[in-house]
């Protein structure tokens, strides 16, 4: 097990869960009670949502270990970034046996849909959100991450690369498959760095683009997606490189910063 020692700025820094750590989430998992979490009674939701420091990654049995760090090292890029006080903690593939809230593919099982839309197999990305937000986990409040290899869907959409319902993020790795090893990894980054962006309060300021950012195109990592494969071309172009080699435009810059000198005076988590 790794020490607790604080990240340090720049690269891609992440600590294991310790011993006691472990051993806590096991007996929150273990001591809950099934039908209060699948039914929505259990904990309310922190009120004016306090601060969370850490950002709890799990990813299932079949996601791969390399696209896996790819997106933890988008994270910490945008973590850096946005100059958050935040850690990560990985948990890699949460599994401490059969049950509800026992291992990461628990959570996969569940937000299965349960008729074939023509996609093949796929998953409700807000289902695998709000069961993260419910879990016995949370009783220590913290921020999530869970990587999935089944394509994830929410309403009508045939398919999202990614969802992030606070304080929760999803991210399938499904489509990203028949990408060549190196590609993929680094377009994955972005996707991971975008999702965690929109957990960070981005893109909250008037646009026509939804919560999206309306700058100049391939300028800013929060910009909408507008075709299937906008993250390969991205990367592919290698335009989405602001001249200060940053991922957020000065103007999402701006926005996160005001939210995080909103989070140090009033404690309030965006």
């Amino acid at each position: 097990m790794m020490s607790e020692e604080k990240p340090k700025r720049g690269g891609f820094q992440r600590r294991e869960p310790t011993e006691a750590e472990f051993r806590e989430k096991s007996r929150l998992t273990l001591a809950h009670s099934s039908d209060e979490y699948r039914f929505g009674t259990g904990p309310e939701k922190d009120k004016g949502r306090m601060e969370r420091t850490e950002l709890w990654c799990v990813r299932t049995s079949g996601v791969l270990k390399a696209d896996y760090v790819a997106i933890l090292k988008g994270i910490q890029k945008i973590i850096d970034e946005s100059q958050r006080a935040i850690t990560i903690v990985d948990y890699d593939i949460w599994n401490v046996g059969p049950g509800d809230f026992q291992s990461s593919d628990w959570y996969q099982e569940q937000a299965l849909l349960s008729s074939n839309r023509g996609y093949g197999s796929q998953a409700n990305a807000e289902v695998l959100a709000n069961l993260c937000i419910r879990e016995p986990h949370q009783k220590k409040p913290h921020l999530d991450l869970i990587v999935v290899d089944k394509d994830i869907t929410i309403g009508d959409f045939r398919f999202v690369y990614g969802f992030t319902q606070y304080p929760v993020q999803v991210i399938s790795t499904k489509r990203f498959l028949s990408v060549e090893k190196h590609l993929r990894e680094r377009c994955l980054m972005l996707v991971a760095a975008h999702e965690f962006g929109h957990g960070l309060g981005l893109v909250n300021r008037s646009s026509n683009y939804g919560f999206h950012c309306a700058g100049k195109k391939g300028r800013c990592l929060m910009q909408s997606i507008e075709y299937g494969d906008h993250f390969v071309r991205l990367e592919e172009q290698a335009v989405l490189v602001t001249p200060q080699k940053k991922w957020l435009c000065e103007e999402c810059f701006a926005e996160v910063a005001y939210k995080r000198e909103t989070l140090r005076k009033n404690r309030v988590y965006w």
